[in-house]
């Protein structure tokens, strides 16, 4: 199949995953409140509500540009410049029209030095007695040219609460009040400038924003809440290839999993997320532990449960909340190629295309794995190599 039927098909599944999600909602547009506190006649901020209410209600991305600052739209693009697009945009290409779907309730409008922040509240509409909320977020306005524009929390929050050092070619965001550790980042650095050049990829500049916990990196990006940040928390992050970004928290200066993203986007775009994952965790760990550690989980896992048919690979998604078959059976396989051919051969996965047939011919064709015998060689070699650690 080619990358361009590969495109088209990915982008149908998002226009269709968004028209469920319209539907859902009963295609009803919900608006924008202002919290009944917020007397603009006593507190003086009725231009900066005017602005953010008008940009909300535009339900149109292109045009609510025009009331956003423009390094960032020059920065993110005509169409991206809102970067809370990027926590929850559920495969919509307007993320303006799904905000017309939702309920925005701006709660508080704060005059901050040169600037106006205001907090808003994004929800949807309740079911039965279960609410609907998706964030509360913060946005900020500045004159630019005389005119009062809007600007990504992000972009305010690094000048007045993150500090930056610079290591090679990548550009370290962290709170002011952490303790910079220089060689465990000159360490990434090093590693990140090696992985590199054994893909043959000059890497560019990149950023690196992290914190000691999901609350901390979100506030960073202007979130007070953030839908599924529930239960107990494991090192994490997420990676921004279009814009060479990688925000990580509870590893500090050092998980290169990310980075490695960052730097196969920039030569293997078609690659299969199998091989993506599997490349990052192989190399630069996963939720702050090792292939190694994550496999012999996983080979106590699949011993206690025999009807996990891994014939049907692509089929399973988590083992649990630290543990997912796409990074640890993904790592496992790059794993084995690197150990029969190097560098090369994990190449050549990598090249081997995005879809699942072409991954499973991939197996084939380069590791000489049969997808029918996909079950039986997987956990023979997991017992070989991990029984014996349990």
């Amino acid at each position: 199949m080619c990358a361009g039927c590969l495109l088209c098909m990915k982008t149908m599944r998002k226009i269709m995953f968004g028209w469920c999600l319209l539907c859902a909602l009963g295609m009803k547009a919900q608006g924008v409140l202002i919290n009944y506190d917020l007397d603009t006649a006593v507190y003086q901020i009725a231009k900066p509500l005017k602005v953010w209410t008008a940009f909300l209600k535009t339900k149109d991305d292109s045009l609510g540009a025009r009331y956003w600052n423009r390094e960032e739209v020059k920065t993110y693009g005509p169409k991206s410049y809102f970067l809370l697009r990027h926590e929850l945009d559920f495969g919509m290409d307007n993320f303006l029209q799904l905000l017309g779907y939702a309920t925005v309730k701006v709660l508080k409008v704060k005059k901050n030095g040169d600037y106006y922040k205001i907090t808003s509240l994004m929800e949807f509409k309740p079911e039965a007695d279960k609410a609907n909320v998706q964030y509360i977020f913060h946005v900020y306005l500045k004159e630019e040219d005389g005119q009062l524009k809007l600007y990504n929390a992000q972009a305010i929050n690094n000048q007045l609460y993150m500090a930056k050092q610079v290591i090679g070619t990548i550009v370290y965001r962290y709170p002011k009040t952490h303790t910079f550790d220089q060689e465990l980042a000159t360490k990434q650095s090093a590693f990140i400038t090696a992985f590199s050049s054994n893909f043959g990829i000059t890497p560019d500049t990149m950023h690196y924003y992290f914190a000691d916990s999901s609350e901390d990196l979100q506030k960073i990006k202007g979130l007070d809440f953030f839908i599924g940040n529930n239960g107990e928390e494991y090192p994490s992050g997420r990676a921004d290839a279009k814009n060479q970004t990688v925000y990580s928290f509870g590893m500090g200066e050092y998980y290169p999993h990310e980075l490695i993203h960052l730097v196969l986007h920039k030569k293997y775009q078609h690659m299969h997320p199998w091989f993506d994952e599997g490349v990052a965790t192989c190399f630069g760990m996963s939720r702050g532990k090792s292939l190694d550690w994550h496999l012999q989980k996983t080979t106590a896992y699949l011993d206690a449960h025999p009807e996990v048919n891994l014939n049907n690979l692509l089929d399973y998604t988590s083992i649990d909340a630290i543990t997912d078959y796409r990074y640890v059976l993904g790592g496992f396989l790059i794993n084995y190629a690197y150990e029969k051919g190097g560098y090369a051969l994990v190449i050549k996965l990598l090249e081997s295309g995005s879809s699942d047939d072409q991954f499973y011919q991939a197996l084939k064709n380069q590791l000489g794995l049969d997808r029918q015998k996909l079950n039986t060689f997987i956990r023979t070699e997991l017992k070989k190599r991990y029984s014996q650690k349990q």
